[in-house]
Formats: C-alpha cells, sequence, structure tokens
C-alpha cells in the first residue's frame, strides 16, 4: 500500500525491536511504549513536513476509544496539511495464526502456546471512536491493497 501511495511505513516492530528485542510483556517495555509510539508519530510528522504520505503500523488497540488520541493524529494531519485515515487489518484467526507461526518471532511463541486466549483479548473495534475502514487481508496482496485504495478514496 505504502508503495502505491508513494509513501513510507512506519512500522512500530522497528522503533521497539533494538531496543526491547522480542519483549512485549515486561514492566519495563510497558512503561516505556508510550515513549515509543510518541517517537513513531515524531517521525511520521517529520515525513508529513516533507510531503511524504505515510503508513504507520501499528496494533492501536489500546487507542481504540481514546478521544485525546484521534484528536492528536487529527491535529497532527492538520498542521502539516495531510489527510489522515484509519485502516483496520484483519484476517480470521487460522490465517493470523498460520502468518504469526511463519514469522517465527519468539515474542509470538507465547500468543501461539495459547492462542484462544490471544484471540479473546484482541481489540473490540466495534469501539473505536474514530472512523475507519476494514481491509480483509486474508486475500491476495494485490486484492486487498486495490481494496484498501477504493476506501480511502471512497473517505475523500
Amino acid at each position: 500500500l505504502a508503495p502505491r501511495l508513494g509513501g513510507v511505513i512506519l512500522n512500530s516492530d522497528d522503533v521497539t525491536q533494538p531496543l526491547f528485542g522480542d519483549d512485549r510483556d515486561s514492566p519495563e517495555y510497558l512503561a516505556a511504549r508510550p515513549k515509543l509510539y510518541d517517537a513513531l508519530y515524531a517521525i511520521a510528522e517529520t515525513n508529513l513536513w516533507a510531503g511524504v504520505s505515510v503508513l504507520v503500523d501499528a496494533p492501536h488497540g489500546a487507542v481504540l476509544d481514546d478521544v485525546a488520541w484521534h484528536a492528536s493524529i487529527e491535529e497532527m494531519a492538520r498542521r502539516t496539511g495531510a489527510r489522515v485515515a484509519f485502516l483496520r487489518c484483519h484476517c480470521e484467526p487460522a490465517v493470523m495464526r498460520g502468518r504469526v507461526a511463519a514469522r517465527g518471532a519468539l515474542r509470538d511463541r507465547a500468543k501461539l502456546a495459547a492462542w484462544d486466549a490471544f484471540i479473546a483479548g484482541q481489540p473490540d473495534w466495534g469501539r473505536a471512536r474514530f472512523p475507519h475502514v476494514t481491509i480483509d487481508t486474508a486475500r491476495p496482496i494485490a486484492e486487498a491493497t486495490d481494496d484498501a485504495l477504493r476506501k480511502l478514496a471512497a473517505l475523500t
């Protein structure tokens, strides 16, 4: 999607991995997570000021009903003259399990060992306090990308 939009991808794992490796559960990581996301958004804003489209790839489950977070993202877009859209990438749990297993990351071992509990703990997108579109990522990447671009165009 980012290449089709002429933009960059900012993945939360790229900010987290060098500092915390596969740790996503320790008190140290959980305490640092807000600052890691602040860094991610600062990098996004720098790119937006340069006129570069940005695709932020991050779970964002903790902010689905956070009105202040949504307002801060909208304000960043206003400051930089950017448009903002929120995409939820979704696939069925069986597809996700296969992808997580294939990734082979140490941080995924606990998820895979308790898969049903992991799925039960996924964010409820019904509580999202901002407009968003859902993309079915179980389809081939070209189809999912075309669908995302159609849905983004319909938002403008």
